[in-house]
C-alpha cells in the first residue's frame, strides 16, 4: 500500500513476481533481512513500476562474495530478460568488466567509454586490472 502511494505506476502483481523471481520471503520482516536480501528487495521495489532504466550506486557494497555474485547475476538477468537498461556505479573494476556491456571509467575526467571488450584491451584496463586480461 505504501508503494502504491509512492509510485504512480506501481504494479503489485509485478512486485509479487519479482519477490518470487528473486527468492524473497513475503512474510519476513524487513528488519530481519540480511544486507543482500535488503538489496534484492530494493531492486524488486525499483522494478515494480515498469522503469526503463535502473540506476544503482555500489549495489554490492558490504555483501559477502556469494551475495555479491547473486546480485550481479540478478542485475544482468533484469537487463537481458526484462530489457531494462542498467547504469551501475562501482569501484569493483574486475566485476564491472565481467558483467557490463559498456564501461565508462571516470577519474577527474572521462578516461574511457566503450564496450567491455574494448576496455579489456585498453592500456587503462591493464593499469587498473593489474596487467591481467579479464
Amino acid at each position: 500500500k505504501v508503494m502504491a502511494k509512492t509510485y504512480r505506476r506501481w504494479d503489485g502483481k509485478q512486485y509479487q513476481n519479482y519477490l518470487t523471481r528473486f527468492g524473497l520471503p513475503e512474510k519476513k520482516q524487513f528488519k530481519d533481512f540480511s544486507r543482500g536480501t535488503k538489496m534484492k528487495l530494493a531492486v524488486a521495489v525499483a522494478l515494480s513500476h515498469s522503469p526503463k532504466l535502473l540506476v544503482l550506486d555500489e549495489p554490492v557494497t558490504g555483501l559477502d562474495p556469494i551475495a555479491a555474485g547473486e546480485m550481479y547475476n540478478l542485475i544482468k538477468l533484469v537487463n537481458l530478460c526484462d530489457g531494462i537498461s542498467v547504469i551501475m556505479v562501482s569501484h569493483d573494476i574486475h566485476e564491472a568488466v565481467r558483467y557490463a556491456t559498456h564501461i565508462l571509467h571516470l577519474g577527474h575526467r572521462q578516461l574511457f567509454f566503450g564496450t567491455a571488450a574494448e576496455y579489456r584491451e585498453s592500456d587503462l584496463a591493464r593499469r587498473f586490472l593489474g596487467g591481467n586480461r579479464v
